[in-house]
């Protein structure tokens, strides 16, 4: 495992954690951390007495359960409940210090996630003009997000704050709003549905600054 990150640092009193594995090797490797950490099973069990599974959730009394059908049904289809929020460790990502270490996956249909401002006509899924920006070090990308002001964009009132392992941002052209991402939930629909990065970003940016004040089908 990565130095710096232990099983017990993934806890968090505002989530659910579930920890997903690639293999069955990569559980069994939980399994011995997770004793080394002083976490057992819900029966009073050491976690090396026990079977691996390709899904496990940690709780903040620093024990593990494995998920019977409601559980796995939550896992697939639930962002949040009862005010925690549902997270989806992929457990090798994690040991290998990669920034991020979400699943990759949707949760839900992107008719649930959270899609418009319900105050404003303009929201952060208005249009079909969002798209994901990615960098490993985004949090700490400061003259991105200055540059992002000066071009006259704002932060989405409902978005949340960062996330541990988030390093994407969803930005609507049209609506000029931009938000947090959030683990294994999806902001809105995004164009293209995959992320981009920074620089072409801004480079998409310039492509229809240039046209701003032209008809749709007029270039000059």
């Amino acid at each position: 495992m990565h130095q710096e990150r232990t099983i017990t640092k993934l806890l968090n009193p505002n989530t659910r954690v579930y920890v997903w594995f690639s293999t069955k090797d990569s559980a069994v490797a939980f399994l011995e951390q997770a004793e080394s950490e002083g976490f057992t099973f819900t029966d009073g069990a050491l976690p090396t007495s026990k079977e691996p599974d390709d899904i496990l959730a940690i709780n903040d009394d620093l024990t593990i359960n494995y998920l019977g059908f409601a559980g796995r049904v939550a896992y697939k289809n639930v962002s949040e409940n009862n005010g925690k929020l549902y997270v989806r460790i992929d457990y090798r990502r994690y040991c290998n210090g990669e920034p991020n270490y979400y699943v990759d996956m949707q949760v839900g249909d992107y008719a649930c996630s959270v899609r418009d401002d319900t105050y404003d006509n303009c929201g952060i899924g208005s249009g079909t003009a969002a798209v994901i920006v990615y960098d490993d070090d985004l949090r700490n990308k400061t003259d991105f997000f200055d540059w992002l002001r000066s071009e006259g964009f704002s932060l989405w009132r409902h978005s949340k704050g960062w996330f541990d392992g988030v390093c994407w941002v969803y930005i609507n052209i049209d609506s000029k709003l931009y938000a947090r991402g959030m683990p294994g939930i999806p902001i809105t629909q995004a164009f293209g549905r995959h992320a981009i990065t920074i620089r072409e970003f801004q480079d998409i940016c310039e492509i229809f600054k240039k046209y701003k004040k032209l008809p749709p089908l007029r270039f000059e």
